[in-house]
C-alpha cells in the first residue's frame, strides 16, 4: 500500500511561533506512524520542505524521519515542489549507500516500484507547461505506472483560472494506458477530478494548516491495489485517512452578543490549543480584551479589524473586479499579478503567500546566475 501526501512544509514556522514548527513536525510523525503501522509506503508530491535554505533544526528533523523509516524497512518517494526544489535537493544529503531503498528517495523525472507493494510510481518535477510536454513523451514511451506525482497549480485546485497554468486540458495527451491515477501537490487543498480519459488525478493537501484560507481537517491518500475484479479505478482504491492536526476556527464579531457567543464556543476547546481567527468590529474592539484575558496563553488569538461604514462603501452595485483592477497595473502574464491576486483574499496568510514567492525568486536568480556563469 502507499500512503499519498503531499505540502508537509517542513521547518515553516507560522507566525514566527515554535509551536507552529512544531506543530507541523508533529503531523509528519503522524503520517509515518500511519504507514508504519500499515506496512505502507510514502509518496510526497512536494514541498517536503518549506524553503531551499532549511535550518539546521530541520535537518536533524528530517534525518531523523529517514532513519526511522530505514529501520522499519519502509521508503518515501519525493519529488521537487516550488519550494525545496534545489540542485542537489536536501534530502539528497540522507540517501547514501546505507540507505539502499529505504528512507527519503527523491525520483524526479525517474520511474519506481514501491519498496512494500507492487505499484509503480513515476516522479515529476516541479516544471513548465513547454518541459511538461516533453514529460508526456517520456511517459507515454516508458513501461506503464499505476501513479504519477506532480507539484503543480492546476486550475480545477484554485480559485481563480490562470489561463498560461495547468489544468485537466494538459493531460489530455497523457496515454491513460501508462498512467492510473496522478497524485498532485501544491495547492493545498484536498480534491479530485476525473480526465476526459480516466485518469483520476488528485490532491490530498497539505498535512497542516499553512494558510488560514486552507480547510483546516487534514487528509492523506491511502492507496492499495484492488482484490476485487469488480472496483473502479482501474485496479486501485483510494481512502482518504484524517492527520492530527491543531484545531483552527474562524469567527466574525460585529457586537457583544456575537463576542458572548465565541467565548462559549471556545471554551471547551481551549485544551487543543486552537488557533482563532477573528474578524472584528472596531465597535467592539474594547471587548477583545475578554479574549485575551480568558485565553492568552492556551489559544494561538488572530485579529483582523474592519470598519462596516468604509466596507459598506465599497459594496457599491458596481463592483470592480478585482483581477481587471490589478491588470491595470500589473502584467498579467507576471508572476507578481498571481501573488498580487492571492493576496486580495483576506484570508489568505500574506506572510507565507509573500515568503513563498520571494523564495522562487531567489531560487530562479540563482538558477540564472549558474547558467550565465
Amino acid at each position: 500500500m502507499i500512503i499519498a501526501t503531499a505540502d508537509n512544509h517542513i521547518g515553516y514556522r507560522q507566525y514566527g511561533l515554535k509551536s507552529r514548527e512544531e506543530d507541523i513536525q508533529n503531523s509528519f510523525k503522524a503520517i509515518i506512524d500511519a504507514a508504519i503501522n500499515s506496512s505502507s509506503d510514502l509518496t510526497i508530491s512536494g514541498d517536503l520542505i518549506h524553503t531551499t535554505r532549511p535550518t539546521p533544526a530541520s535537518i536533524a528533523f528530517l534525518k531523523e524521519c529517514h532513519l526511522r523509516m530505514m529501520s522499519h524497512g519502509m521508503a518515501a518517494y519525493v519529488i521537487s515542489g516550488n519550494h525545496d526544489k534545489s540542485s542537489p535537493h536536501w534530502i539528497e544529503n540522507f540517501c547514501d549507500s546505507d540507505s539502499g531503498d529505504t528512507g527519503f528517495q527523491l525520483i524526479d523525472n525517474l520511474r519506481v516500484k514501491a519498496k512494500n507493494s507492487d505499484i509503480y510510481i513515476r516522479g515529476v518535477a516541479f516544471t513548465n507547461l513547454t518541459d511538461w510536454k516533453d514529460t508526456i513523451t517520456d511517459i507515454n514511451s516508458d513501461e506503464p505506472v499505476d501513479l504519477v506525482l506532480m507539484h503543480q497549480s492546476f486550475n480545477e485546485f484554485t480559485n481563480f483560472e490562470n489561463p498560461e497554468g495547468f489544468s485537466g486540458a494538459v493531460l489530455n495527451d497523457l496515454d491513460p494506458h501508462k498512467c492510473k491515477a496522478i497524485v498532485v501537490g501544491d495547492t493545498h487543498v484536498s480534491a479530485s477530478f476525473m480526465t476526459h480519459h480516466g485518469i483520476n488525478v488528485m490532491s490530498p493537501g497539505s498535512t497542516e494548516t499553512i494558510s488560514m484560507s486552507e480547510d483546516s481537517e487534514k487528509t492523506v491518500i491511502l492507496i492499495r491495489r484492488s482484490s476485487s475484479q469488480h472496483e473502479d479505478d482501474d485496479g486501485l482504491v483510494f481512502n482518504d485517512i484524517p492527520v492530527p492536526t491543531r484545531p483552527c476556527y474562524s469567527f466574525d464579531i460585529s457586537d457583544e452578543k456575537e463576542l458572548d457567543f465565541v467565548i462559549e464556543c471556545l471554551t471547551p476547546d481551549m485544551d487543543k490549543g486552537p488557533i482563532v481567527n477573528i474578524k472584528c468590529n472596531y465597535a467592539v474592539d474594547s471587548g477583545l480584551s475578554r479574549l485575551n484575558q480568558l485565553f492568552v496563553g492556551e489559544a494561538i488569538l488572530r485579529f483582523r479589524h474592519y470598519n462596516p461604514k468604509v466596507e459598506e462603501a465599497i459594496d457599491t452595485e458596481n463592483e470592480l473586479n478585482i483581477q481587471e483592477v490589478l491588470s491595470k497595473f500589473i502584467n498579467a502574464e507576471d508572476a507578481e499579478y498571481e501573488l498580487a491576486t492571492i493576496l486580495t483574499n483576506p484570508e489568505c496568510d500574506a506572510r507565507y503567500e509573500i515568503d513563498s514567492y520571494i523564495d522562487k525568486r531567489l531560487d530562479e536568480l540563482q538558477d540564472s546566475e549558474l547558467h550565465t556563469g
